[in-house]
C-alpha cells in the first residue's frame, strides 16, 4: 500500500477537485490522476465519481476515504512517537502572538497540532510582530503570528489570511444606534483610539496610515497600550476605533461593533526563521494545512467544473 496514493486520494475528496487537489500537493494534475486511478486499480473499482460537480466519492471511496484519513493520521503519530523517543529534547513549541484575543481562528491549527503531536508542549507568548522577529533571531520562539509585514533577509513570512476591519463604536453612538454599516467619515471630527505598546511599527500604525491615505481625519489620536484599556474609553462614550472582525469575540457593555461600508483588510502573517526547518516547524505546517481544508470544505460553494474550494497555501522551502 502506498502511502502518497492515500495523501492524494484524500487531498482530492476534501479539496473536492483534482486541480485544486494538484495545486495544493505542489505537483501537475497528470501524475495526481495517474496515482488516483493506480490506487483505484489496486482497490478494485472507482473511488471517486468523475461525473458529480464538485467531486464525490462512490460508496467504496467514502468508506476507503475514513480508513485511508486514520492510517495516515497513524503514521503521522507513530512518526512523531519515533522521533520524540530518539530526540527527547525537542518537545516544545514556542509560538509568539499579536493581541492574542484576536486568535479564535488559529485556535483550530493549535488544536490540530497537539492532535498531530501529542507529547509536545505548547508554550504561547504575546508580543507584537517586531518583537516576534528578534525572539526569531535570538531563538525565543519558533513560530511567530503577526499583523504587520515584515521584510527581513532571515525571515520567511507567509500570508495565512486577510481578515477584515470594522468600527468600535460606544453603543450610545448615533451611528451604532442605526445598527447598520457605517463609513470612514464616522471617525472625522471624533476621538480615535489606537491601541499598542512601545515596539514600533505596529498594527496601530498600520491602522493609522491606511485612515491618512483614505483622507480620514480624527479630531484627535489617543494611544493605550492594550485592546482592553481602548473598549473601556469606548464604553465610556470617550472615542472610537476599528478592529479585526474576530474582536467581536470580546463583549463588554456599552460597545458596538459595526461593520465598515468600507472593504479594509488587515493580514494575519506567520514568521518563521528561513534556516529552520524542524519536524515540529513542519507538523505546524500540516496542521495550518489540515485546518485550511476543513474551512474551505465548510464553506463549499458548488461551481460548474467543482473548483469552488481554495486550496491551502505550501509554504515554499528555503
Amino acid at each position: 500500500m502506498d502511502l502518497r496514493r492515500l495523501k492524494y486520494f484524500v487531498t482530492v475528496v476534501e479539496l473536492g477537485s483534482f486541480s485544486r487537489a494538484a495545486a495544493h500537493l505542489c505537483i501537475s494534475q497528470p501524475p495526481l490522476s495517474q496515482r488516483i486511478q493506480e490506487l483505484e486499480n489496486e482497490m478494485g473499482g472507482e473511488l471517486i465519481d468523475r461525473r458529480s460537480r464538485p467531486l464525490k466519492t462512490t460508496v467504496a471511496g467514502a468508506l476507503i476515504y475514513q480508513q485511508a484519513k486514520e492510517i495516515l493520521q497513524r503514521t503521522e503519530q507513530m512518526q512523531g512517537y519515533a522521533q520524540r523517543m530518539f530526540h527527547p529534547e525537542v518537545n516544545v513549541i514556542k509560538i509568539g502572538f499579536v493581541s492574542a484575543n484576536f486568535h479564535a481562528h488559529l485556535a483550530s491549527v493549535v488544536r490540530r497540532f497537539i492532535q498531530l503531536c501529542p507529547e509536545v508542549e505548547v508554550q504561547v507568548v504575546e508580543m507584537n510582530s517586531i518583537q516576534q522577529v528578534e525572539a526569531l533571531r535570538a531563538g525565543h520562539i519558533d513560530i511567530g503570528i503577526g499583523r504587520i509585514n515584515v521584510v527581513a533577509d532571515d525571515i520567511e513570512q507567509i500570508t495565512l489570511y486577510q481578515e477584515q476591519l470594522i468600527a468600535v463604536l460606544p453603543q450610545t453612538h448615533p451611528r451604532a444606534k442605526r445598527g447598520c454599516a457605517v463609513s470612514l467619515a464616522t471617525f472625522n471630527g471624533g476621538r480615535f483610539i489606537i491601541y499598542t505598546n512601545q515596539k514600533r511599527p505596529s498594527l496601530a500604525d498600520e491602522l493609522l496610515a491606511r485612515l491618512v491615505s483614505l483622507d480620514v481625519k480624527p479630531q484627535r489620536v489617543i494611544e493605550v497600550e492594550q485592546y482592553d484599556s481602548a473598549l473601556l474609553l469606548i464604553a465610556s462614550g470617550y472615542g472610537m476605533t476599528v478592529a479585526p472582525a474576530s474582536a467581536r469575540l470580546i463583549s463588554m457593555p456599552g460597545i458596538a461593533y459595526i461593520p465598515l461600508i468600507e472593504t479594509l483588510t488587515i493580514p494575519m502573517v506567520m514568521f518563521h526563521r528561513k534556516e529552520t526547518r524542524s519536524r515540529l516547524l513542519q507538523q505546524f505546517f500540516t496542521a495550518l494545512d489540515e485546518v485550511r481544508i476543513d474551512a474551505a470544505c465548510a464553506n463549499t460553494v458548488s461551481e460548474p467544473q467543482g473548483d469552488s474550494l481554495e486550496p491551502a497555501t505550501q509554504p515554499t522551502g528555503s
